[in-house]
């Protein structure tokens, strides 16, 4: 903000441009102004650079999201042994395997067809009405004495409550001289979809009976997977079948037998974690250039020092390194990220080797998936007791359970606790072999169910509870990015109270620098009128001398 006057100050009386000693004294007295502008705008950068920060995050978390999803990781290719029966489409959580389908019949869609009549452009007889019923709703078109074949045929279509049939007409003369026949079409397959022409037609020769011929009766279609069911087929109203085989969409073409294989395709986790790593290495590459040092430039970046900022990323960065929560060394096939080739190098960028995962894909598939995207599945030290489930709100990690048994090998209290001789037991519900984590408790959710009974004893069993690391980055980001405790939240909180403290201060100091100049102007005002009134008593007094002068001159 310019704080200038309006009133010239021109010093013609004093010989002093007063207007230059205003500018250069509020030139001074703005230094605190400027020095808030400065702030303020250097806080408004800081935020804008936090907002492409959190931007970052949010991409992370979201690509953490993407690859916590073990079906949706499982990639598999779908192929047909002949495209010309079958095809398919697998969807996420489809499993590889390879079947055998075998196509009896295809769904196909009722159509009758009338006997015909000689003229389409003739009227069909007096008024009348046609009444035929699909799929459970009965029509009625109402004909008049003017309405011909393809008018009928206009009217069945141009229904708006058509319940799904097409009218059409059909040139063919058989040596009867009826060359023109309605025919009626159902929209969807199945044998549920029938045309029935009602006993309530009056339409003369178009009644139920004898003047119509089904040309093609609905039906289902008929498949066999396996051979199974020996007996009969599986029957569906499609021809896209789903639910034979779990996940995938069949797409039956004509009747035969084709074999059809779903392959495993590891390209999604390979694609999943390399996105992974340019998304990571995008917002260590930020870090850097707003909370690191130049040693070019001599420079540090505008969030040097800043441990909040540059603390962001640890929590991302540990889960990389570390054994990936409920996962045992010597126990599990890969424990950490590095096990599978993601590994963090000298610079803290994160890199992937490729080698390394197709080896670990190609010795055991399953143990790599379940590394990067285990969630609700565990594993415990004994065969006594059997891991059911967990809940997302599981809390992931290693515990210890304590059953207690009477004499006749009901459990009657059971408890877990963190695998960690400081944890205190919790009691957990017992409900005959089945025990769960209380509400609220770090194993709330966790569910176990005990297969031998050991009377009159107490036993103790250590229980893994996994997720893959994706998962827990997930956890991690989320819990920064949360709208009203996360980290970023708050950060921007403080960026806007900052901006407002100084908003105030900014209107405070205008508001000085104003009322200063005023005073100023003022002062020189007073000065100049001052030297005004001197300069009048000057010249009455010059010409008062003049005058006595002329006087004394005159009386001598």
């Amino acid at each position: 903000m310019a704080v200038t006057g309006t009133t010239s100050l021109s010093g013609v009386l004093s010989g002093i441009d007063s207007e230059v000693f205003v500018t250069q004294a509020l030139a001074v007295a703005r230094k605190p102004l400027d020095n808030l502008l400065a702030q303020k705008a250097l806080t408004q950068n800081r935020q804008v650079t936090f907002d492409n920060l959190q931007n970052l995050f949010t991409s992370l978390k979201s690509q953490a999201d993407s690859l916590r999803d073990m079906a949706a990781i499982r990639g598999v290719t779908a192929s047909t042994s002949d495209l010309d029966i079958v095809a398919l489409t697998a969807s996420v959580g489809a499993l590889e395997g390879s079947y055998g389908i075998e196509i009896n019949q295809l769904a196909a869609a009722e159509r009758r067809v009338h006997a015909g009549v000689a003229d389409k452009t003739a009227a069909l007889g007096s008024a009348a009405q046609f009444v035929y019923t699909y799929d459970g709703t009965t029509r009625t078109i109402q004909t008049s004495d003017t309405t011909t074949l393809e008018d009928l045929a206009g009217l069945i279509n141009d229904d708006s409550s058509n319940p799904g049939v097409s009218a059409s007409i059909l040139e063919y003369d058989s040596g009867d001289g009826l060359a023109y026949h309605l025919v009626l079409g159902g929209r969807n397959t199945g044998v549920d979809y029938t045309i029935t022409i009602e006993a309530g037609t009056t339409l003369t020769g178009f009644e139920a009976g004898g003047n119509w011929t089904v040309s093609q009766a609905a039906r289902n279609a008929q498949v066999r997977l396996d051979g199974y069911p020996a007996g009969g087929w599986i029957e569906s109203e499609s021809n896209s079948v789903s639910g034979v085989i779990p996940n995938v969409t069949l797409e039956l073409k004509q009747i035969g037998s084709a074999t059809v294989t779903l392959s495993r395709d590891t390209s999604q986790v390979a694609s999943g974690l390399s996105t992974l790593v340019s998304t990571y290495n995008a917002i260590v590459d930020n870090l850097d250039s707003i909370a690191g040092y130049d040693d070019q430039t001599k420079t540090g970046g505008i969030f040097q020092g800043d441990s909040t900022v540059t603390g962001l990323i640890s929590g991302a960065r540990d889960l990389l390194v570390r054994v990936a929560s409920g996962f045992v060394n010597g126990t599990d096939p890969y424990t950490t990220p590095a096990s599978i080739g993601l590994e963090l190098d000298k610079d803290g960028q994160l890199a992937l080797d490729s080698a390394k995962l197709n080896e670990a894909l190609g010795a055991d598939y399953d143990a790599v998936l379940s590394l990067i995207a285990a969630s609700g599945s565990g594993t415990v030290s004994s065969s006594d007791i059997q891991f059911t489930s967990a809940l997302d709100s599981t809390t992931p990690g290693s515990y210890q359970i304590q059953l207690i048994y009477d004499g006749a090998g009901i459990i009657t209290e059971a408890y877990f606790r963190k695998n960690d001789a400081l944890d205190d037991w919790r009691a957990a519900e017992v409900d005959g072999n089945s025990i769960t984590g209380a509400l609220g408790s770090p194993e709330q959710g966790l569910n176990i169910l005990v297969i031998t009974p050991y009377p009159s004893e107490t036993k103790t069993y250590d229980i893994e509870v996994k997720q893959g690391f994706a998962g827990a980055l997930y956890d991690t980001t989320a819990a920064q990015l949360d709208p009203v405790s996360g980290t970023f939240e708050v950060k921007s909180s403080q960026f806007d109270l900052a901006i407002s403290s100084l908003d105030k201060q900014i209107e405070l100091q205008q508001a000085r620098l104003t009322a200063k100049e005023e005073r100023l102007r003022a002062q020189y005002i007073r000065m100049e009128t001052a030297l005004a009134k001197l300069e009048g008593f000057r010249s009455a007094f010059t010409a008062m001398i003049s005058s006595l002068e002329s006087m004394n001159n005159s009386n001598n």
